[in-house]
């Protein structure tokens, strides 16, 4: 490649919208927006629809799907929407149902304001200062162009710059970043970009509880569904590995299995007996699918490396010989479809009824390791969320060591969407708030992590064959599932920890 190409590689598939004179990128599309106060720029790789209809405007930055209309495209599914809706809170709650990738202004001539998909996977991050509210895909862009000073927050810059925090993919807690005045807008948040005023929009009434049948019913529909509208807008790639979630999404893709290529990357450290290569193999051997087991090698394009290393503030550099050698390489016009966000649904606790900062903040580090926990900021964040949560969650129905992970958990998860732009697009089929909230709905012992009975009942339901090779065969894990079904992992782990001391 040479440099122009590589050019359009920076920021790739990002947007920023500012008050702000820019100067720069050359090429991106511009629109006036928020009364004309502010201009949008957009990446020419990223997908703009706009639609209006009786004094309101939606921008579409990204795309939705729609699982009941898998031939629908975005401007299709936006100008349903307005038409049934007669304000801002008519319109978001249009998109429960709706999947996607995805961030969206809404503008009307009382406000204007952004959300993003249900599990915030397309990013959005903003900036209050001298020029009012400024948003944007990633914090690099934003501290680019704008006067965006370093966060001097202690417990912040020991954090960013701690080992723990490299050893767990990078794993953000909190609205805060490492930038003054800069913080990320959390799943089910809007912001208003007149004032700066994050508000909850979900949930806005309490959840019913759901058998477990109503919930397979519903929920396999509307994974392939979504699995049909994607297919129908771009070739998909599915990997397999030995896991609970990507097994879900294999089943899902039953009725369109001939049109999708199903694949595990293999990276240097693995042997061909790992079992996400060696399972998978068996698996799609037995149902007559053709399955790719494709080699990472280690060497990257320095230039690439460096533009995937700017692009985003958390990246993952673990990340980045597969995302250069697999997917810029072999499969830039593809779109890979991940099961993230899934790991909401699976109960990771149990029944447990004490909520402490300690508790959550070991959540967030995979493990509970100490360094984490005792990180000021990972502690203060995680004890505010409780504060500000606890009792309105427990209101809604809704499971807040669940909430928490959807609101705080997935942010490493939609780090790993932006820093991916860079090389091809990324779909998570359970990003659709329906969808969540009704997996959410059903009790926790069918949610197990290890055992997931939910899962099995929505596998045997769309694919059943798929259960014929285990599912991350572990006697580790086997007793792990034992413990959070009699809600002893994590007082388990505190004490083995206590004994290691």
């Amino acid at each position: 490649m040479d440099n122009s190409d590589y050019d359009k590689l920076v920021f790739r598939k990002q947007f920023l919208m500012t008050a702000k004179k820019i100067e720069g990128l050359l090429g991106w599309k511009r629109y006036n927006v928020c009364f004309g106060q502010k201009m949008l720029y957009v990446h020419p790789d990223l997908e703009v629809t706009v639609e209006e209809e009786q004094g309101k405007r939606v921008m579409l930055l990204g795309y939705m799907l729609d699982w009941k209309r898998p031939q629908q495209g975005n401007g299709d599914i936006i100008r349903r929407m307005l038409a049934q809706s007669n304000s801002f809170m008519d319109f978001v709650e249009s998109t429960y149902d709706i999947g996607g990738r995805f961030a969206l202004m809404y503008e009307d001539e009382n406000e204007c304001n952004m959300f993003h998909d249900a599990g915030g996977q397309r990013e959005v991050y903003y900036h209050i200062g001298e020029h009012g509210v400024s948003c944007a895909a990633q914090l690099p862009i934003l501290a680019s162009f704008l006067d965006v000073a370093e966060n001097t927050d202690i417990g912040i810059q020991e954090l960013y710059h701690s080992d723990i925090f490299l050893d767990f993919k990078k794993q953000w807690v909190g609205e805060d970043t490492i930038y003054k005045a800069t913080k990320s807008l959390k799943p089910n948040h809007y912001i208003s970009m007149e004032t700066g005023a994050v508000k909850r929009y979900w949930p806005l009434k309490p959840l019913e509880r759901v058998g477990i049948e109503y919930a397979v019913d519903t929920a396999s529909e509307m994974l392939k569904g979504f699995l049909k509208a994607a297919a129908l807008r771009g070739e998909l790639l599915i990997p397999v590995t030995a896991g609970w979630d990507s097994r879900i999404l294999l089943a899902a893709s039953r009725e369109i299995c001939d049109k999708v290529m199903y694949y595990v990357i293999k990276f240097p450290h693995m042997e061909y007996s790992h079992m996400d290569i060696e399972i998978p193999r068996k698996l799609l051997g037995k149902l007559g699918v053709e399955f790719h087991v494709i080699e990472a090698p280690e060497h990257v394009d320095e230039r690439f490396a460096e533009i995937f290393r700017a692009n985003t503030a958390y990246f993952k550099e673990d990340n980045l010989a597969g995302i250069y050698n697999v997917f810029f390489k072999k499969f830039p016009e593809k779109v890979n479809v991940s099961s993230h966000v899934s790991e909401v649904i699976r109960s990771y606790r149990g029944n447990t009824k004490k909520y402490r900062d300690e508790f959550y903040s070991t959540c967030v580090a995979y493990g509970g390791r100490d360094e984490y926990y005792n990180n000021e900021y990972v502690k203060r964040t995680s004890g505010k969320w409780i504060e500000n949560n606890m009792g309105f969650s427990q209101d809604m129905n809704v499971d807040p060591f669940s909430l928490f992970c959807w609101e705080e958990w997935l942010g490493w998860e939609a780090s790993q969407r932006s820093e991916t732009d860079i090389a091809i697009e990324e779909y998570t089929p359970f990003s659709c708030r329906s969808l969540m909230a009704i997996l959410l709905s059903v009790r926790p012992s069918y949610r197990n992590k290890y055992s997931c009975s939910l899962y099995k009942r929505l596998m045997e339901k769309m694919w059943p064959q798929v259960l014929s090779e285990p599912i991350n065969p572990s006697f580790k894990r086997n007793i792990k599932g034992m413990l959070v079904a009699l809600d002893m992992l994590y007082p388990t782990r505190k004490a083995f920890r206590r004994m290691k001391r």
